[in-house]
C-alpha cells in the first residue's frame, strides 16, 4: 500500500499541472469539462489529494516500516512467543477463556 499511495500522490499532484490534464479522453468526451478542469481550484483540489496521498504513504513508509516499527515488531514477537508460558497463563485466568483446562 505504501508504494501505491506514493505513486498516487506523486501523479495527483502533477497531473493537473501538465498538457496530459487538458487533453485526454475523458476531457474531450464532454466539453463543459474541458472549461471545468482547467479551473485553478479544480486543479488545486486535486495536488491537494496528492499531497495528502504523499503524506500518507510517507507516513506508512516511517511509521509501519521503518527501524522504530521493525522494533515494536520484534518486542512484541518476544512478548507473545509460545517460550512464553505467562501470555497463556494470563490467559487462562480470565473468566470465560478458552485456553482454560476443564
Amino acid at each position: 500500500m505504501t508504494v501505491y499511495f506514493l505513486e498516487t500522490g506523486l501523479v495527483l499532484l502533477a497531473a493537473p499541472w501538465t498538457v496530459v490534464w487538458e487533453r485526454n479522453a475523458f476531457v474531450d468526451a464532454v466539453p463543459s469539462w474541458r472549461s471545468f478542469a482547467r479551473q485553478g481550484a479544480v486543479r488545486g483540489t486535486v495536488s491537494g489529494l496528492g499531497v495528502l496521498s504523499l503524506g500518507v504513504g510517507l507516513w506508512e513508509l516511517v511509521f509501519i516500516h521503518g527501524p522504530a516499527a521493525e522494533r515494536r515488531r520484534r518486542a512484541e514477537a518476544e512478548t507473545l512467543s509460545p517460550g512464553a508460558p505467562m501470555g497463556e497463563r494470563a490467559l487462562a485466568e480470565e473468566p470465560g477463556s478458552w485456553l482454560r483446562k476443564s
